[in-house]
């Protein structure tokens, strides 16, 4: 199986995180924690604002279409 990742997917312009005012980082945890394939969302927060900044997530309210368009963004890229 080869190995993907969405890593720098939230980087990409486009996602319609502005749209629900959040950032691109929040609506990636929200489409990943969304996916019925997850099972776990590992958060790599290094400084205290990351890890409140992920733990807001809660507060924004995301459409299926806000979801599917960052699908369309953060779908896996293969690593060379």
């Amino acid at each position: 199986m080869p190995r993907t990742s969405t890593r720098t997917a939230p980087r990409r312009r486009g996602s319609g995180a502005e749209k629900i005012g959040c950032t691109s980082a929040q609506l990636a945890l929200l489409w990943s924690l969304r996916k019925a394939s997850v099972t776990s969302t590992i958060i790599g927060s290094s400084r205290a604002g990351q890890l409140e900044e992920n733990v807001a997530i809660g507060d924004f309210e995301v459409t299926e279409d806000d979801l599917e368009k960052a699908g369309e963004i953060l779908r896996p890229v293969a690593l060379t």
